[in-house]
């Protein structure tokens, strides 16, 4: 990405859109807040929040809803764990 906003604005002075994943966003940022990047779509969120603009739904929001769904699941994991310690230590 960084290699297309220095050879694309730099040369031909047009602003370039990227997607990153999550962790490169703030690396990038910097490119965004000049101008030099018009948008950057964040991660696997940025990808089903175009998808949701489009109105397609694609694998970004299919892996969005695994995302979540894996997120739930480990919460309730950790309050069911909770749980049965308090239980133990009673």
């Amino acid at each position: 990405f960084e290699y297309y906003v220095q050879v694309v604005h730099g040369r031909y002075h047009t602003p370039v859109a990227g997607a990153l994943t999550a962790v490169m966003v703030p690396g990038y940022q910097p490119y965004l807040n000049s101008g030099q990047a018009l948008a950057i779509l964040a991660g696997l969120r940025g990808a089903a929040e175009y998808e949701t603009l489009l109105h397609v739904r694609g694998r970004g929001l299919q892996g969005l809803d695994a995302q979540s769904f894996a997120h739930l699941f480990l919460a309730a994991l950790i309050v069911v764990s909770n749980l049965g310690g308090r239980r133990a230590r009673v």
